[in-house]
């Protein structure tokens, strides 16, 4: 499981990967919150990134603490 960040959202060079830390933390999704990704949620809307482990779940990217998403997807890869 990863996270990515885009510091320019024009230039696909400067993105960042964060690959997970913990795995049973990876990916979770809850009635309140939908989707979790490690520190990463949306509460009411808002995209928050917490910063309370230090990074415990997935790596430092540069992940701003509130943020505006336009659009964002979610896949689950199962192996056979």
């Amino acid at each position: 499981s990863f996270l990515f960040n885009f510091t320019n959202g024009k230039d696909i060079s400067t993105a960042k990967r964060s690959y997970v830390s913990t795995q049973n933390l990876a990916v979770f999704c809850g009635l309140r919150y939908g989707p979790t990704m490690g520190n990463l949620f949306c509460d009411q809307h808002v995209w928050t990134y917490n910063d309370y482990d230090n990074g415990n779940r997935y790596p430092k990217i540069g992940i701003p603490a509130n943020f505006e998403v336009e659009d964002y997807e979610v896949f689950q890869v199962i192996k056979k």
